[in-house]
């Protein structure tokens, strides 16, 4: 953000004194399995899941504004890009009732048919950009139940989604819609979350190593009312602590719960779990494996470069093709088979936990949960980038090698960290979107 969006950032942070979550580690690959911890403080695959899991309603799940609503809320939903929309993307949206109270997804599907209508590249609706539409719905909004219970939830996909330079475009508008906003005092008793689901997931850029933090470390800025912080500076303290401390979205679901149960009376025991209240100190020991945060998204850990040409790293190189074409096997009546063309990069994964446990080892050798032969020797994680042939796809996986077992266990998700177009054209199962290389390609 500090590169695209310069002025909201230095607004929201040094202006109106919002929390920058430097630590906000994403936990999936890509928008659904990010957004689905943090609405329903759950990880996507503890949803009820089926084959047909595209298909199921997302009625059926729990969604923190239905805790709000509740509780005598208004609720608010609304995104732009109605294609991918990301309860509607390959499943089959809200169909019994709508997520909110207002909802703008029946306007934004209208306007996406008329195709007359935009221009500058589908990103105005005549005169307006469709960003700025949305923010003023959701303005209208706030000033109408500004002295009432309400709760939004809005989300912005097109303008960035392929492309960051977009984001500089997003700057003038957000900046001044936040100004408009907090200077009409309709914000004095909300709590606002400005975030992202997840940094650039391929291109140029993803390549690089300040790519891979950006991807993994997304946008995070919160900012509490200031007579609130005024009454609880225990709560302010925490959460300025927290800024730099392992946070998830399972948190940002947990802080939700907290503030709409707020009595004004702070927990006194935290205890270490997957999701945590902001309003309490995150402890500064906390690991990923604490935060369930899998080895292949963590930030945490050291990262130590291996020769490419090591045998087991070409032998890890072979074992993820391997392990992708495993996924494809059905689909090879309209997918290539995929070949190791070359490994870019290979890297030795070392956890945050067991450079900590190390540590306390020189000093509590008693204490068994810290010795070095319980933790350090049962396995080793390797992050490695391959490109495949045909279709010269650039992957990134992590895969754990059992030492006891000899085996390789992939850790995480494949991330394809190049473009992919209309190479898996052929394919509509969307997890295998990225990993096909049609035999016919357009």
């Amino acid at each position: 953000m500090l590169r695209y969006m310069q002025k909201t950032w230095s607004y929201l942070v040094n202006e109106i004194n919002a929390i920058d979550l430097l630590g906000y580690n994403k936990v999936a690959d890509n928008t659904f399995p990010n957004i689905v911890p943090m609405t329903v403080g759950k990880s996507a695959n503890q949803l009820p899941r089926n084959k047909s899991v595209w298909l199921m309603q997302m009625d059926d799940y729990n969604f923190i504004w239905n805790n709000y609503s509740a509780k005598g809320y208004r609720t608010f939903y609304a995104e732009d890009h109605p294609n991918i929309a990301m309860f509607d993307f390959n499943k089959a949206g809200f169909k019994k009732r709508p997520p909110g109270d207002y909802f703008n997804r029946p306007l934004s599907v209208a306007m996406e048919k008329n195709k007359n209508i935009w221009n500058s590249y589908h990103n105005c609706v005549h005169g307006r950009t469709e960003i700025d539409i949305v923010l003023n719905y959701l303005k209208d909004f706030t000033k109408m139940f500004q002295n009432k219970p309400h709760f939004s939830f809005t989300f912005m996909t097109r303008l960035t989604h392929d492309n960051l330079d977009g984001a500089y475009k997003a700057d003038k508008i957000y900046l001044k819609f936040f100004k408009d906003m907090f200077k009409s005092d309709n914000l004095k008793n909300t709590v606002v979350f400005f975030f992202s689901d997840h940094g650039m997931r391929f291109g140029k850029i993803r390549e690089t190593f300040v790519g891979k933090l950006e991807e993994r470390l997304p946008l995070m800025l919160i900012v509490f009312p200031p007579w609130f912080l005024k009454k609880y500076p225990d709560i302010n303290k925490n959460l300025r602590i927290n800024a730099r401390r392992l946070t998830t979205p399972f948190d940002i679901f947990a802080t939700l719960e907290h503030i709409l149960d707020f009595n004004g009376i702070d927990k006194k025991e935290v205890i270490k779990k997957r999701s945590m209240s902001l309003l309490n100190e995150i402890p500064e020991d906390r690991t990923c494996v604490d935060a369930d945060i899998l080895p292949h998204w963590c930030t945490c850990s050291k990262l130590k470069t291996l020769d490419i040409q090591n045998k087991t790293v070409i032998n890890v190189g072979h074992t993820i093709v391997s392990l992708i074409n495993q996924d494809l096997k059905d689909s090879f009546d309209v997918c290539e088979p995929l070949y190791l063309k070359s490994i870019k990069h290979a890297l030795l994964v070392i956890p945050f936990e067991k450079r900590l446990r190390i540590k306390k080892t020189r000093q509590h050798v008693i204490d068994r949960k810290v010795t070095n032969g319980d933790h350090v020797k049962s396995y080793i994680d390797y992050q490695i980038t391959v490109q495949t042939k045909p279709g010269d796809a650039v992957f990134e996986a992590t895969l754990r090698f059992d030492l006891k077992g000899k085996t390789y266990d992939l850790v995480g998700d494949f991330s394809r960290i190049n473009k992919y177009g209309n190479q898996s054209h052929c394919i509509e199962e969307h997890h295998l979107k990225k990993l096909c290389y049609c035999k016919i390609q357009p």
